[in-house]
């Protein structure tokens, strides 16, 4: 295995948009993103980043009026052009912290395991947990299975099963089939990277931080979610998450070097 391809929806922040892929390319050469634009035609941009392909995934319109849907079929499209063996899916505002990820991941696989990322299991604070604690609660053998917003999954696999979700959950049906067919999986669970360090931060900033999760122990966070990306610029906090990216980023990878 020499690379691994990195599907990474596109909704209307080509900021981070630019953001993430530097970041994957300064994390491991060997992950090549694919960007996936389901920005509506008025709002779309090429972000022109040499190197990466950039696709305007093709689904019904209607699609359009539910964000999970859009972003399930983006995945769908995204997935049949991939050609590595393990394929990686993440959120537009998900960065992977680990030197050596992509070393772990492929240790994982060759173990068995069919599916690894980061889990829902210990998130119980912030704008997302009530959604979470929903979902958990509907499924909960579910919540140790890696969520799509962070995940390396095995191609023949994802290929198998759509990621368009039935509720409100993208890739659901994959996650159910793991469970069900007993799959070997890997999951990072969650937990809170809001501590006393960051009183120094306006107030938007802090709320951010507040919304994101870690993914792994402390000691080693293997990745992190900083929650609203998408949502930034049309609630005003652009430059607050950006501040709050590039911080949560900086103080998961200093962990790796203590």
């Amino acid at each position: 295995m020499n690379h691994i391809d990195i599907l990474v929806p596109l909704f209307k922040n080509y900021e981070l948009a630019h953001r993430q892929v530097d970041h994957l390319k300064a994390l491991d050469e060997r992950f090549h993103p694919i960007l996936l634009d389901t920005t509506p035609a008025g709002g779309r941009k090429d972000p022109l980043i040499k190197g990466v392909r950039y696709v305007v995934p093709d689904m019904p319109s209607y699609y359009a009026r539910v964000d999970t849907m859009m972003h399930g079929a983006a995945i769908d499209a995204g997935k049949k052009m991939a050609t590595s063996d393990i394929i990686g899916i993440v959120d537009l505002d998900f960065f992977w912290l680990g030197p050596g990820i992509f070393d772990e991941v492929k240790r994982l696989f060759t173990e068995g395991c069919v599916c690894v990322g980061a889990s829902s299991r210990g998130m119980r604070h912030g704008r997302l947990s009530n959604w979470v604690a929903v979902i958990n609660e509907q499924v909960p053998f579910r919540q140790d299975v890696s969520m799509a917003w962070g995940m390396f999954v095995d191609r023949n696999l994802a290929l198998s099963y759509t990621f368009i979700p039935p509720n409100q959950e993208v890739g659901g049906v994959l996650r159910s089939a793991i469970i069900s067919k007993k799959l070997k999986y890997h999951s990072w669970h969650g937990f809170q990277a809001l501590d006393e360090s960051w009183s120094g931060e306006a107030e938007e900033v802090r709320k951010c931080v507040s919304d994101s999760y870690y993914y792994g122990t402390p000691n080693e966070p293997w990745g992190v979610h900083v929650f609203g990306g998408c949502s930034a610029i049309q609630m005003g906090r652009q430059s607050a998450f950006m501040r709050a990216t590039d911080l949560l980023i900086e103080k998961g990878k200093a962990k790796w070097n203590n």
